[in-house]
């Protein structure tokens, strides 16, 4: 089952849940990115690695709140990983796994780190949970991660670090060596406070990167498709 902020969080933040209103002018924004966080020297939106168990390669979860708030507490993403359009993943995806379908070689972090270099929204360590479950031809991992409300500090409108996932590269006779996929993120969950939360799907272009796809053509189906589903057609008057 997938993990929500009503289920894990305390019941006045659920409650602020189910009391979501319509979109607010400045909706946040997510970036997906390899090596380093959107909008810095190394980030990039492609990966091709080696097929090597001593080594993990870091995809950094980003987000502009798109407003200031005194507070913010939680976090709840949700990260489709495709493979090459009309293919399937190989099974070591969705085997590889700890109790609760956590995969084994996925590690999120999302613990503030001091020194990290980056703006991150927790200034000290909250609860965390991962699962990871079958979404048609791709696999899709949840994350949650929450804070209490006196710890909270407040955000500027500005990029923050939201967790990073090391992905354990895997060994020469493992099928994911060298399969291309294309890791999306999806949806989105933010509780900013005791009385305010914002659900969402992701948004913006750079919510897509590519794993052993050189060029990341992987991921231009998946673009596309994204890009259709959000159009709109305009209001008839």
């Amino acid at each position: 089952m997938r993990p929500t902020l009503v289920r894990l969080l305390a019941p006045t933040i659920a409650a602020a849940l189910a009391l979501a209103g319509a979109a607010r002018a400045d909706d946040p924004t997510v970036y997906l990115t390899w090596n380093a966080p959107y909008g810095q020297p190394r980030a990039t939106d492609v990966m091709v690695s080696d097929c090597d168990t001593t080594r993990a390669d870091t995809l950094w979860l980003a987000f502009d709140p798109g407003k200031k708030s005194p507070t913010f507490m939680a976090m709840n993403a949700s990260l489709l990983i495709h493979p090459r359009s009309g293919d399937s993943l190989s099974t070591s995806w969705s085997t590889d796994t700890l109790p609760g379908f956590n995969l084994r070689f996925l590690k999120p972090e999302a613990d503030p780190v001091p020194g990290l270099g980056y703006p991150q929204p927790w200034k000290s360590n909250g609860v965390g949970l991962r699962t990871l479950e079958s979404a048609g031809r791709a696999m899709k991992v949840h994350l949650f991660y929450a804070i209490s409300y006196r710890e909270a500090t407040s955000i500027d409108r500005k990029i923050y670090v939201l967790a990073r996932i090391l992905i354990q590269r895997p060994a020469g006779g493992d099928p994911r060596c060298k399969e291309p996929v294309c890791i999306e993120w999806s949806e989105a969950e933010y509780g900013f406070s005791m009385s305010e939360d914002v659900t969402l799907e992701a948004s913006g272009p750079n919510r897509f990167v590519s794993l052993n796809s050189p060029g990341g053509e992987v991921s231009v189906p998946y673009r596309k498709a994204a890009s259709l589903h959000v159009w709109k057609p305009p209001t008839p008057h």
